[in-house]
């Protein structure tokens, strides 16, 4: 496999000590992606063989509440992804795939190994081409519809189950995921440079989710030189957008649960979630 090393995390999966994963290329060339290295496979990444990426997940597992994988596109690799998601779980740990969504087919023959999905959304679906280059959006906004459905489908499971009071222990438990549902994250990364804010109270609208997170533009490292030194947005002004957010779907949350909590993420900051009305509350 095409592998881009590893770190640890306490803040990739909120609440868990995580082993980050890096997996080596992206049919995609968003201009301000922040791993450029890894995106087209052509850096000093040479072929790794799978076990060796099993032998750092041994030696870390004591020490470790999930595996995060990240990238490049994880999904561009789905024969090694499956085999290390499969892994992950035997030994017990958590699984979270950070993905652009691009390959829905793919995402749905794994969906059983994961834990928790932060989804890309680089712009309002019918925008895609304009904003990232590619015309994925209709693909992105499948997977997104793929996992909602899956946990549509676990929570009627769960509740047959409950109403027939049959026995934790009986053969339908070991399916190979504790978690019957996925948590899904949607995630925007913002600067007016590329996105307008009704752009983000778009997505708002056309998302459904667990958690909506906007992300600060860092210019720091990008794909596209271009866009060194530009200003990123100040985290006021993403929590002020939030904050519009909440209040969009204030009224009418119950009737159009898009999604149950709005974050925002800096660099001066972290994450903050936002609470209420002007209240915040850090990671």
């Amino acid at each position: 496999m095409k592998f881009g090393g590893s770190t640890f995390s306490s803040i990739e999966f909120s609440g868990r000590s995580s082993l980050v994963l890096f997996f080596v290329g992206c049919p995609l060339n968003c201009p301000y992606c922040h791993n450029p290295e890894l995106v087209s496979g052509n850096s000093n990444n040479d072929e790794t063989d799978i076990e060796e990426v099993f032998k750092i997940i041994d030696e870390s597992k004591d020490y470790l509440d999930a595996v995060v994988f990240s990238g490049g596109e994880p999904l561009y690799q789905l024969n090694a992804l499956e085999e290390l998601l499969n892994y992950s779980k035997n030994l017990g740990l958590e699984t979270k795939l950070d993905t652009s969504g691009i390959y829905p087919k793919k995402l749905k023959k794994i969906l059983h190994l994961i834990d928790y999905i932060a989804l890309d959304i680089k712009a309002p679906f019918d925008k895609y081409k304009e904003i990232s280059g590619c015309n994925f959006g209709e693909k992105v906004k499948e997977s997104m519809d793929l996992i909602n459905e899956y946990n549509e489908n676990n929570k009627i499971d769960e509740n047959n189950e409950n109403k027939n009071n049959e026995n934790k222990n009986n053969e339908n438990e070991n399916n190979g995921n504790s978690q019957r549902t996925i948590f899904l994250e949607c995630r925007t990364t913002y600067s007016s440079y590329f996105l307008s804010k009704e752009d983000i109270y778009r997505i708002a609208k056309e998302i459904r989710c667990d958690l909506y997170t906007i992300q600060q533009f860092r210019s720091k490292v990008n794909l596209d030189d271009r866009l060194e030194g530009l200003n990123s947005p100040s985290p006021f002004e993403l929590k002020e957008m939030a904050l519009e957010i909440n209040s969009i779907f204030e009224n009418n949350l119950n009737n159009n649960p898009n999604f149950k909590n709005i974050s925002i993420k800096s660099a001066e900051f972290g994450n903050q979630k936002i609470i209420k009305d002007s209240e915040i509350l850090n990671d």
